[in-house]
């Protein structure tokens, strides 16, 4: 029997933009905090970091390279 929940797609991107930055944040991400104008989250699965930013009134969502 598969899996019904679909994996994260973090190894695959780097960067998303418009509509498929929201969608993803619902499915896959957690909020971790927020400044000015960047608000940040980490995936439920592997924990990778993001931030989201407004670019141009659209949304891009920006993985954060580990340190």
């Amino acid at each position: 029997m598969s899996e019904a929940n679909p994996r994260c797609a973090c190894a695959k991107f780097q960067r998303l933009e418009g509509s498929a930055t929201q969608a993803y944040v619902t499915q896959f991400l957690d909020k971790t905090g927020m400044d000015d104008e960047v608000v940040y989250y980490q995936c439920r699965e592997c924990n990778t970091r993001w931030k989201k930013i407004e670019e141009s009134r659209r949304p891009s969502l920006v993985q954060i390279n580990p340190e």
